[in-house]
């Protein structure tokens, strides 16, 4: 096993660094208007030209957010879907897309929000009781709201927006129809459809490694790109 590079530490460390700015722009965001959100966010994220002050690297920070939704929050979360009646499956329906959406991102989101990233990493360093009483209190706050007829902040899906969102801004330069990031020889990179939801065995999750070391680990290059289709 190769050593993990410098370069490759920085752009883990830039994700994290752009979610973490965008939790402090966003902080308390149910409390500001959408005028505040975005007078904040333009003056720090964009220069005078239009273009991006920070300009990160979308395919990391997707891989950023499916790490802490889906390998370390989303198994805390499962159980509790089980215990909902249908009423209150059908409640929560009613202001968001899915329970499963809701499950992986949301409640992430919410965590990220309300905690930070070190509040995040202490409570996921707690015990056990401390984790599951954390993210049980978040885990019905969406069902709590709605039943008392309050609309849910936005910022429950925030961040699944807000890497879309990018990737939109930077589709005429990404580069990740480039990367030797197939699992099989024959991939079609699709222009017109964001990074994570290629058809496989594209492997979003390699675009954190160099060139040589997916070389050396058999991933290939794409035959071609796709410049039709969906842009969801």
């Amino acid at each position: 096993m190769k050593t993990v590079t410098q370069s490759e530490y920085a752009r883990v460390d830039e994700a994290y660094y752009t979610l973490w700015l965008y939790k402090e722009l966003n902080d308390n965001v149910e409390l500001r208007s959408l005028e505040q959100v975005t007078a904040v966010n333009n003056w720090a994220l964009w220069d005078d030209n239009g273009s991006l002050r920070v300009t990160p690297d979308v395919g990391v920070l997707s891989h950023v957010l499916r790490v802490t939704s889906t390998e370390i929050i989303y198994p805390y979360v499962q159980k509790y879907s089980k215990t909902l009646t249908l009423e209150e499956l059908h409640t929560i329906v009613e202001v968001i897309e899915a329970l499963c959406l809701y499950e992986k991102h949301g409640i992430t989101s919410m965590l990220i929000t309300r905690l930070g990233f070190d509040g995040l990493q202490k409570m996921l360093e707690s015990s056990e009781e401390q984790i599951q009483e954390t993210i049980s209190n978040t885990y019905w706050y969406l069902l709590e709201a709605a039943l008392q007829g309050v609309t849910p902040p936005n910022s429950i899906t925030q961040f699944p927006s807000l890497i879309t969102d990018f990737w939109r801004c930077m589709e005429p330069t990404y580069q990740g129809d480039t990367r030797r990031v197939w699992k099989h020889p024959g991939g079609v990179y699709r222009t017109r459809v964001a990074p994570w939801n290629q058809y496989p065995p594209f492997d979003m999750t390699a675009l954190v490694w160099d060139d040589d070391r997916l070389e050396s680990w058999g991933y290939f290059y794409p035959i071609g790109t796709d410049f039709g289709g969906s842009s969801v």
